[in-house]
């Protein structure tokens, strides 16, 4: 009997390590007010010609890869791209935003650079930010000012897009984690 109890007490211990080491390494919305999109595996993305992507049943990261030489960096981007939804608009709109991304290369057809883009429905983007790649994981990160959306235009998406390859070969990048966070509570241009 007692063997069972010992046997339920490490269970729990090792839960709780779990759990904190989760919180620690990935961070938690609820911990994080100004934590606006985490990536998950179930991020849906939006994926234009020219481009792919893998990512395996329950995984969080992500191989994409590119043969665009040129895509738009407005809209959707013509690269994948998450569309954020309306309540993350709502929130970067008039503020200024952090963008973090966890990337590396993949071991077979890796991209040397990466580029990411922040792009609102209508009030500008922030243009393709470039980052090179290496085997080793590395966190990128850029802030943007987010512009005021109007009135008549709040709730339309939002959209993070990403540039596999910025030589448009068709070589990849593999992503860990990528994430958005409100910089400052602070209006920014009307």
């Amino acid at each position: 009997k007692s063997s069972k109890i010992l046997i339920l007490v490490a269970i729990a211990v090792l839960g709780a390590i779990a759990f904190w080491f989760a919180h620690i390494q990935f961070g938690s919305r609820e911990n994080d007010p100004n934590l606006l999109f985490q990536l998950d595996e179930t991020t849906v993305l939006f994926v234009p010609p020219e481009n792919t992507f893998v990512r395996e049943d329950g995984d969080r990261n992500l191989l994409v890869s590119s043969t665009a030489d040129s895509p738009i960096n407005a809209g959707r981007t013509g690269g994948v791209s998450i569309a954020l939804p309306a309540d993350i608009e709502a929130a970067a709109s008039g503020r200024t935003i952090e963008v973090k991304i966890n990337a590396q290369q993949p071991g077979d057809n890796a991209s040397a650079q990466i580029a990411v883009a922040y792009s609102t429905a209508a009030v500008g983007n922030s243009g393709w930010r470039r980052f090179n790649l290496g085997a080793e994981p590395v966190e990128f990160s850029f802030t943007y000012e987010v512009l005021s959306h109007p009135d008549n235009l709040s709730g339309q998406a939002d959209y993070l897009g990403i540039w596999a390859d910025t030589t448009g070969g068709g070589r990849g990048v593999q992503i860990n984690d990528l994430t958005i966070r409100l910089v400052s509570e602070e209006q920014t241009g009307e």
